[in-house]
């Protein structure tokens, strides 16, 4: 499964022609390609929900799954990683980033989403980068993709893939 995933990955990278639909089968596969079943689960669950609400309220549903599918991404990187990576853009870290690494999973995953997925929509890049600790919203995606994060919280009691 592993290495077919990554097949599949470096196939859609060298074509660059990637529909949402494939975007998702190689997101799928670098969550399944790092051992990391649980937290593709909880995304895929998060996009579901994301399309949903996007539907009901006649939003862009392809941009809400795609923050939703990405807002993750970062779990396939050590806590120690994605710190070096935070350093290397030149991020301006707060002192609880620099204590706890793993609270810079949100910033991480909206550079992973830009850099490697090639996502350049800024709703979909600032939804993803806010996901957990939320900041001014003015647009609609942003608004929503953070209830709907929310939501899931309180439906659960706990996104359950943030401890490690």
């Amino acid at each position: 499964m592993k290495s077919t995933c990554i097949t599949r990955v470096l196939f859609f990278i060298l074509i660059l022609q990637v529909s949402i639909l494939d975007l998702e089968d190689i997101i799928k596969c670098a969550y399944l390609a790092s051992g990391l079943g649980d937290v593709w689960d909880h995304v895929e669950e998060v996009a579901e929900i994301s399309r949903d609400i996007a539907l009901r309220f006649g939003l862009d549903p392809v941009g809400l799954r795609t923050s939703a599918l990405l807002h993750d991404i970062s779990a396939v990187m050590s806590d120690d990683e994605m710190y070096e990576l935070a350093k290397s853009q030149g991020l301006d870290l707060d002192p609880s980033e620099e204590r706890y690494h793993f609270l810079l999973h949100q910033r991480i995953s909206a550079i992973i989403a830009r850099e490697r997925y090639g996502v350049s929509d800024g709703d979909i890049l600032s939804a993803i980068e806010c996901h957990t600790t939320l900041k001014m919203l003015q647009q609609h995606l942003i608004r929503l993709f953070s209830y709907q994060i929310s939501s899931h919280v309180c439906a659960r009691g706990s996104l359950g893939i943030l401890s490690r």
